[in-house]
């Protein structure tokens, strides 16, 4: 998994910023990868708010190890 930044508290299933930051991603291309049905799972919390559970983050890094 990549480098972390200090503001990201590891937790099971984390916030679409969280998770854009455990990814050294921007929130905007963990967007378009999400759109664009590239990125990693997600799990819809409520109708309105979604989340990355820590395993699928890990699984979609690993995924793209060269």
């Amino acid at each position: 998994m990549p480098h972390r930044d200090a503001n990201c508290a590891p937790r099971l299933v984390l916030n679409e910023r969280e998770a854009a930051c455990a990814l050294s991603l921007s929130v905007t291309q963990l967007r378009r990868l999400r759109a664009a049905g590239k990125g990693p799972r997600v799990v819809w919390l409520s109708t309105r708010r979604l989340g990355y559970r820590l395993r699928d983050l890990e699984a979609w890094t690993d995924s793209r190890a060269a």
